[in-house]
């Protein structure tokens, strides 16, 4: 948490020294890479409630057995 502040206040410093434009695209940027590592993030979590449930109902994964 402590390595997203310090990154969260060098774009910050860094962005007041750019154009609004610019602004605007790296604000874009990074709502893209928030919106993808929460994608991710569930994705992986569902992952796993499914490996649980396959250990569960005595099936090999892969197989119908």
């Amino acid at each position: 948490m402590t390595r997203d502040m310090k990154l969260a206040d060098e774009i910050l410093t860094l962005a007041s020294a750019t154009s609004l434009d610019y602004q605007e695209h790296v604000l874009d940027v990074v709502k893209a890479m928030n919106f993808t590592r929460n994608v991710v993030q569930k994705e992986f979590e569902n992952r796993e409630h499914f490996s649980e449930i396959v250990k569960t109902c005595g099936r090999e994964p892969g197989t119908n057995k």
